[in-house]
């Protein structure tokens, strides 16, 4: 049987209150209390607040000796502590500073009453000004009579400084409380080979992070034996033995700086799938993964690893497209390194599982948009924010659902043609209001959704899309945001757009703009010339801009070094969509599963366009205008 006090003191009789050792107790009480597999017994356990010091004693008193004989004591106190007379005294709200002696406890009796009581395992924790002091009763510890001997129990003790420092704190709690609960949580990880975690490890990595603010915490561990008895562990799992071993292989094989990157890939793991940075995730994994050199075999079998453990962690996940962004993430990380035989084959694997995933999304958003139509705001009753960024996510839908006909575009199959049609037929009935440019995030989902419209003959579906986008652009006059926003950004956003007469630009405004380029190019290629032409006009002195490479290798880079820009301005340099086709574009990659990668990096980081599927619809225009007027001709 386990049982745990936790002790917090805020009021003193005689001595100054404090305001945060209350909360730091119930904070560590039900962090451990709260597991998800129980490790200490609730009934046992007891959270005392501000108490007397003869309260304590009869709770040591009842928790040793009148229960069932315990196998583990933990004693969590925060509160005012004390070094003197050779002994260190946890401070009560009755505790005198002249009558130490028997108005507080001391550290040596309550060595003593665990001697007696005999529990296998004792964990003290306190977080409190001189704490290191307890150094001073270890005398009483290292008598023969009381350990050493067969069947003596063991202790660990972690003190939050040393005996000549204070034990910082913010309006949060103690320093080395907030450390101390974030391990036991999970939210920092230790390790994910043992069920249960010991105090000893915490308290070393904990003195890790406090001594760069000057806080040096205290551990010690007598008679240890046996597994971890502290706390259970929330990051441990069968399942990642062969993750853990590639690893940690690959880090022997690494330099120091490196070796961050190997602790930046498990951090990533273990916070999956409530947090989710793409971003992050493709730096860590392509930093480990250049550092392979010419070995491209561990490099894929890191690769692969890594990307199947990512997979299971995130199953479960109520976020319909994760799992197309991870295997996205993987291609994106990947890129550098196509031309090696056993990436290629990898990215090749992942390149199926990304179009199955996004084959099952067809199907999940329109039966979900069918059932009900404020499914897909993220967080309902979100605010302004939400409905600010639901046309980007539905942008995204719509681009996504596009990417199982990337490669082969209507050789896909009329099935899989029809499903991708169904899918934006879906989403233009369900959210005309939602059709418009907001943010220049969009500029590529809408350059590969309406592209691949398009390539695979749904002429009117992309007329309607882009007849929607352009109207949106002609109302904002091309001021759309530089990126997603927040509800008090979205507000100055969204009254800069409708406001006609004010022609000052508002923080964070896209100019030049892509999605303006994207928007226009794509309305030549659908022949809306004679549609768009007469309206541009409300667009004069908007700014656009095309960002143009064939740098494939690396196209997931936050930095794209090879590329050219080029910039226009709506009457000055454009007075007509088809101004806009003089623009040389890059070649398409040759490679399918190249190809497939570049499109699904630009969705997952929508600050690049891969504008070779906007010329291939235009060349495809052109091909299917002069087919028309030659079979007219004869």
């Amino acid at each position: 049987m386990r049982a745990l006090l936790a002790i917090g003191c805020d009021s003193y009789d005689h001595v100054t209150p404090l305001s945060g050792a209350e909360r730091d107790a119930d904070r560590v009480f039900n962090a451990l209390l709260s597991a998800k597999i129980p490790f200490y017994d609730v009934d046992r356990s007891t959270l005392l607040r501000s108490p007397c010091t003869d309260v304590v004693r009869l709770a040591l008193k009842e928790l040793l000796f009148d229960g069932p004989k315990l196998d583990v004591l933990t004693l969590y106190f925060a509160g005012h502590g004390k070094v003197a007379n050779g002994s260190f005294f946890i401070c009560l709200r009755d505790t005198r500073i002249g009558a130490l002696s028997v108005t507080s406890l001391s550290l040596g009796d309550l060595f003593r009453y665990i001697n007696e009581a005999k529990p296998a395992q004792t964990n003290i924790v306190i977080d409190a000004c001189e704490s290191g002091g307890l150094i001073e009763d270890l005398n009483v510890l290292l008598k023969g009579t009381l350990y050493g001997e067969a069947g003596t129990p063991g202790i660990t003790l972690f003190a939050a400084s040393a005996s000549n420092q204070v034990a910082k704190e913010t309006a949060e709690g103690g320093f080395a409380t907030q450390a101390l609960v974030s391990y036991i949580t999970g939210e920092k990880f230790l390790r994910d080979d043992s069920q249960t975690l010991d105090l000893l490890e915490v308290g070393r990595r904990i003195h890790e992070s406090l001594s760069v603010i000057g806080q040096s915490p205290v551990m010690w561990g007598l008679n240890l034996y046996g597994p971890p008895q502290f706390c259970i562990n929330p990051n441990y799992s069968l399942n990642n033995s062969e993750l853990r071993q590639v690893l940690k292989t690959a880090g022997d094989a690494y330099d120091q700086p490196a070796q961050r990157e190997i602790s930046d890939l498990w951090k990533i793991h273990y916070t999956l799938p409530e947090v989710w940075e793409p971003r992050t995730f493709v730096d860590a994994l392509g930093a480990c993964l250049k550092a392979f050199g010419s070995d491209g075999s561990r490099r894929a079998m890191l690769a692969r690893t890594y990307y199947e453990a990512t997979c299971s962690r995130i199953v479960g996940s109520s976020e319909v497209m994760l799992r197309s962004e991870v295997c996205a993430a993987l291609l994106a990380a990947l890129l550098p390194w196509l031309h090696e035989a056993e990436c290629h084959q990898l990215s090749r694997d992942v390149c199926d599982d990304l179009v199955a995933e996004c084959c099952s999304a067809q199907l999940s958003v329109k039966s979900i948009v069918s059932e009900d139509r404020l499914a897909m705001l993220r967080h309902p009753g979100g605010g302004l924010a939400d409905l600010f960024n639901h046309p980007i996510r539905i942008s995204a839908l719509m681009a996504w659902t596009a990417l199982p006909l990337i490669v082969y575009g209507e050789a896909a199959g009329p099935e899989s043609v029809a499903s991708f049609a169904a899918c934006v037929e879906e989403l233009l009935k369900a959210y005309p209001a939602c059709m418009t440019v907001v943010c220049e995030e969009q500029a590529p989902l809408i350059a590969v959704a309406v592209s691949m419209l398009l390539l695979t003959g749904n002429q009117g579906l992309a007329e309607e899309a882009l007849g929607y986008y352009f109207s949106s652009l002609t109302d904002s006059r091309s001021r759309i945001a530089a990126s997603s926003l927040d509800g008090k950004a979205a507000l100055s956003c969204l009254t800069s757009m409708q406001d006609r007469t004010d022609e000052s630009l508002f923080e964070g405004v896209a100019n030049p703009c892509e999605a303006l380029a994207v928007v226009l190019r794509l309305g030549h290629a659908a022949n809306l010339d004679d549609v768009f032409d007469p309206y541009l006009w409300q667009l004069d002195g908007a700014a656009g801009v095309l960002f143009v490479t064939d740098a494939w290798a690396e196209f997931s880079a936050e930095r794209i070094s090879q590329g050219k820009n080029s910039t226009f301005e709506i009457g000055r340099d454009v007075f007509r969509i088809a101004h806009l086709s003089a623009v040389d574009v890059s070649s398409s990659p040759s490679d399918p599963v190249q190809r497939l990668a570049v499109v699904a990096t630009a969705l997952l980081f929508p600050d690049r366009v891969p504008w070779f599927l906007v010329e291939e619809a235009l060349l495809r225009n052109q091909l299917t205008t002069v087919s028309r007027k030659a079979v007219e001709g004869s």
